[in-house]
């Protein structure tokens, strides 16, 4: 009896947790702990996602994860896209920053409206498309990975 097994493919993403921290004159410091601003003001999300197999189930092993980010409206603000983690966990889990940070209070108005693709290494499908619109108090994170050309004006735009 011969008995094989096939690894499982990356085909989506799932949010695990995006923790929303907000800045108010503070040192604001990255996810990932790298770089730091003093006398910051706005906000950041530190997103955690999760990689599944078709029937999404997570796969837990290493991947290297690469990360394409287009301006959909640049608005009036320029929001910190710092690119995620190059590569998930053995958990196969990899993190992401969003952020909107400034070095004074963010106007009332502030919008920036960006699409983000993950693409596991070696595959020509995206796992996970994001449109991802900046507000001044927050960040908004739509799924659009079945259909990424929703992700464009005049669908989303900034005022």
């Amino acid at each position: 009896m011969t008995i094989s097994a096939t690894a499982p493919v990356p085909a989506s993403a799932t949010i695990d947790s995006d923790p929303k921290q907000t800045y108010s004159n503070q040192t604001w410091v990255s996810c990932d702990g790298d770089n730091s601003q003093k006398n910051s003001y706005g906000y950041q999300r530190c997103v955690t996602y999760q990689i599944n197999d078709k029937n999404g189930d997570p796969i837990y092993q290493n991947f290297l994860i690469e990360e394409t980010v287009t301006v959909i409206d640049p608005g009036n603000v320029n929001s910190k896209m710092n690119t995620g983690n190059s590569s998930s966990n053995p958990t196969g889990q990899f993190e992401d920053q969003l952020a909107l940070i400034g070095t004074s209070a963010l106007p009332s108005n502030a919008c920036s409206i960006v699409r983000q693709s993950f693409v596991v290494s070696g595959n020509s499908s995206a796992i996970r498309v994001n449109c991802i619109q900046y507000g001044s108090a927050d960040v908004t994170i739509t799924d659009v990975t079945s259909n990424p050309s929703t992700c464009s004006k005049p669908t989303y735009h900034c005022n």
